[in-house]
Protein backbone atom coordinates (compact mmCIF):
# COMPACT_ATOMS: atom_id res chain seq x y z
CA UNK A 1 0.00 0.00 0.00
CA UNK A 2 2.85 2.43 1.11
CA UNK A 3 5.12 1.87 -2.12
CA UNK A 4 1.38 2.21 -4.17
CA UNK A 5 0.66 5.81 -2.59
CA UNK A 6 4.73 6.35 -3.12
CA UNK A 7 4.15 5.71 -6.76
CA UNK A 8 0.96 7.54 -7.65
CA UNK A 9 3.01 10.79 -5.69
CA UNK A 10 6.09 10.11 -7.73
CA UNK A 11 3.91 9.91 -11.08
CA UNK A 12 2.02 13.03 -10.05
CA UNK A 13 5.27 14.93 -9.26
CA UNK A 14 6.96 13.80 -12.84
CA UNK A 15 4.28 14.61 -14.78
CA UNK A 16 3.02 18.21 -13.50
CA UNK A 17 7.29 19.05 -13.29
CA UNK A 18 7.01 17.83 -17.12
CA UNK A 19 4.14 20.25 -17.78
CA UNK A 20 5.72 23.59 -15.79
CA UNK A 21 8.90 22.70 -18.50
CA UNK A 22 6.60 22.33 -21.38
CA UNK A 23 4.37 25.39 -20.17
CA UNK A 24 7.78 27.45 -21.16
CA UNK A 25 7.50 26.96 -25.00
CA UNK A 26 3.41 27.10 -24.98
CA UNK A 27 1.17 30.24 -26.14
CA UNK A 28 -2.04 29.24 -25.66
CA UNK A 29 -5.20 30.32 -28.16
CA UNK A 30 -7.94 31.97 -25.45
CA UNK A 31 -10.69 31.40 -27.79
CA UNK A 32 -10.27 27.45 -28.52
CA UNK A 33 -7.85 26.60 -25.30
CA UNK A 34 -5.61 25.06 -27.83
CA UNK A 35 -2.11 25.28 -27.27
CA UNK A 36 0.60 26.30 -29.86
CA UNK A 37 4.20 24.71 -29.04
CA UNK A 38 7.22 26.83 -30.54
CA UNK A 39 10.51 25.75 -29.66
CA UNK A 40 12.30 29.44 -29.71
CA UNK A 41 10.24 32.37 -27.92
CA UNK A 42 11.72 36.16 -29.67
CA UNK A 43 12.37 38.22 -26.41
CA UNK A 44 12.38 41.82 -26.50
CA UNK A 45 14.36 44.03 -23.84
CA UNK A 46 12.41 46.71 -21.64
CA UNK A 47 13.85 49.40 -23.67
CA UNK A 48 13.00 48.11 -26.71
CA UNK A 49 8.88 47.87 -25.82
CA UNK A 50 9.34 51.07 -24.28
CA UNK A 51 10.82 52.41 -27.43
CA UNK A 52 8.20 50.41 -29.48
CA UNK A 53 5.20 52.36 -27.01
CA UNK A 54 6.37 55.78 -27.30
CA UNK A 55 6.89 55.50 -31.23
CA UNK A 56 2.96 53.86 -31.43
CA UNK A 57 1.62 56.85 -28.89
CA UNK A 58 3.67 59.32 -31.06
CA UNK A 59 2.27 58.00 -34.48
CA UNK A 60 -0.92 57.36 -32.88
CA UNK A 61 -1.20 53.58 -33.61
CA UNK A 62 -2.25 52.60 -29.65
CA UNK A 63 -5.96 51.37 -29.77
CA UNK A 64 -8.45 53.58 -28.13
CA UNK A 65 -11.34 52.02 -28.55
CA UNK A 66 -11.03 48.04 -27.99
CA UNK A 67 -14.36 46.75 -28.76
CA UNK A 68 -13.68 48.49 -32.54
CA UNK A 69 -10.17 48.26 -32.72
CA UNK A 70 -10.09 51.91 -33.50
CA UNK A 71 -6.76 53.75 -33.19
CA UNK A 72 -6.06 57.22 -31.74
CA UNK A 73 -5.57 58.14 -35.46
CA UNK A 74 -8.58 57.30 -36.48
CA UNK A 75 -10.05 59.08 -33.65
CA UNK A 76 -8.64 62.39 -33.36
CA UNK A 77 -6.79 62.80 -36.92
CA UNK A 78 -5.79 66.48 -37.06
CA UNK A 79 -3.62 65.40 -33.87
CA UNK A 80 -1.03 62.75 -36.35
CA UNK A 81 0.66 64.46 -38.82
CA UNK A 82 0.78 61.94 -41.64
CA UNK A 83 4.13 60.92 -42.36
CA UNK A 84 5.59 62.13 -45.69
CA UNK A 85 8.79 60.13 -48.10
CA UNK A 86 10.77 62.08 -49.85
CA UNK A 87 9.45 62.92 -53.36
CA UNK A 88 10.18 65.25 -55.69
CA UNK A 89 11.88 68.24 -55.44
CA UNK A 90 9.88 71.67 -55.88
CA UNK A 91 11.89 72.49 -59.42
CA UNK A 92 10.64 68.78 -60.51
CA UNK A 93 7.40 69.60 -59.50
CA UNK A 94 7.21 73.10 -61.43
CA UNK A 95 8.45 71.02 -64.28
CA UNK A 96 5.74 68.78 -64.30
CA UNK A 97 3.46 71.39 -64.09
CA UNK A 98 4.14 73.24 -66.80
CA UNK A 99 4.37 70.06 -68.68
CA UNK A 100 0.81 69.45 -67.83
CA UNK A 101 -0.19 73.21 -68.76
CA UNK A 102 1.41 72.77 -72.23
CA UNK A 103 -0.09 69.50 -72.84
CA UNK A 104 -3.64 70.44 -71.50
CA UNK A 105 -3.58 67.50 -68.96
CA UNK A 106 -4.76 69.51 -65.98
CA UNK A 107 -8.52 69.03 -65.30
CA UNK A 108 -11.16 71.52 -66.54
CA UNK A 109 -13.89 70.19 -65.36
CA UNK A 110 -14.18 68.82 -61.63
CA UNK A 111 -17.47 66.82 -62.12
CA UNK A 112 -16.60 65.25 -65.48
CA UNK A 113 -12.36 65.02 -65.01
CA UNK A 114 -12.08 66.20 -68.50
CA UNK A 115 -9.16 67.55 -69.11
CA UNK A 116 -8.25 70.98 -70.80
CA UNK A 117 -7.25 69.27 -74.49
CA UNK A 118 -10.32 67.23 -74.16
CA UNK A 119 -12.31 70.54 -73.61
CA UNK A 120 -10.50 72.63 -76.54
CA UNK A 121 -8.92 69.94 -79.03
CA UNK A 122 -8.14 73.08 -81.19
CA UNK A 123 -5.39 74.52 -78.75
CA UNK A 124 -3.74 71.23 -78.40
CA UNK A 125 -3.75 69.93 -81.70
CA UNK A 126 -0.37 68.41 -81.39
CA UNK A 127 -1.24 66.72 -78.03
CA UNK A 128 -3.37 63.04 -79.50
CA UNK A 129 -6.49 63.55 -76.94
CA UNK A 130 -7.65 59.81 -75.82
CA UNK A 131 -11.14 59.21 -76.88
CA UNK A 132 -11.40 61.17 -80.01
CA UNK A 133 -10.69 60.38 -83.27
CA UNK A 134 -8.82 62.38 -85.22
Amino acid sequence: MKRTTASIAALAFVLSAGSAIAAENVIVNNETGEGLFSTAIATKSRDEVRAELAEAVRAGDVIVNNATGETARATIPGRYVPSFEAGLTREQVKAELAAAVRSGDLIANNVTGETFSQRYPDRYAHVAVPGKAS
